[in-house]
């Protein structure tokens, strides 16, 4: 049975890089090429124009700075956030852990596409969009 469990993992997996795997390979090929032989060939020449152009070319460098001044603070801040009320409900225990325990499962049960429109308007309203 710990077999089964393996293989279907395995083939998950495969699944996965499938798309990944067509991405990479299209990445390293010209347009040209693209079109003549398709995207699974993997004769050809190899070329890294695609990610110099895209590196010299594009605003990239500003888009990676502003992600990293996004995400890293979030993640800080909620791995702190995690981490204070697990310790409150686990070693505190006040009055009411299990059902402030149940608001934040109950929570990871909501899709984040339930919120994306309700988080645009409020962002919105605050003057939020297109802004670091």
């Amino acid at each position: 049975m710990k077999w089964l469990g393996l293989a279907l993992m395995g083939i998950f997996v495969i699944l996965y890089l499938v798309p990944v795997f067509g991405v990479l390979l299209t990445s390293l090929k010209t347009n040209t090429e693209i079109s003549q032989r398709g995207i699974w060939t993997l004769t050809g020449d190899v070329t890294f124009d695609n990610y110099i152009t895209a590196w010299t070319e594009s605003p990239i460098k500003q888009y990676l700075w502003n992600t990293v001044l996004v995400t890293v603070p979030a993640v800080f801040l909620s791995i702190a956030g995690g981490a204070m009320l697990g310790y409150a409900i686990a070693i505190l225990k006040p009055r009411g852990a299990m059902v402030l325990l149940l608001l934040v499962v109950g929570g990871l049960f909501v899709p984040p596409q339930v919120l994306l429109v309700p988080l645009f308007r409020i962002f919105s309203d605050v003057g939020l969009i297109n802004t670091l």
